[in-house]
């Protein structure tokens, strides 16, 4: 399963975390969810988070080329 077949996910991409002058930086993967993970945000769901981040950990177990490289974020709302 591709990360952006997980419910609640709704983008993934490469990213360079820390890059140097000379372009050089971690490789990392972003992954955007439309879940608010604030646990203080009024529209916070525990469960449905709980829940995204056991998705995320079977895929690492899947994929463990991803352990230690995902990065998890509440999409930006354009508009």
């Amino acid at each position: 399963m591709a990360l952006v077949d997980i419910p609640h996910v709704v983008h993934a991409f490469h990213d360079v975390e820390r890059q140097q002058p000379d372009g050089s930086g971690e490789q990392i993967v972003v992954v955007e969810t439309d879940l608010q993970l604030q646990v203080h945000h009024p529209e916070h769901d525990k469960e449905s988070v709980d829940a995204l981040m056991q998705a995320l950990s079977d895929h690492v177990l899947r994929n463990p080329h991803h352990a230690g490289i995902l990065r998890l974020r509440t999409a930006q709302v354009v508009g």
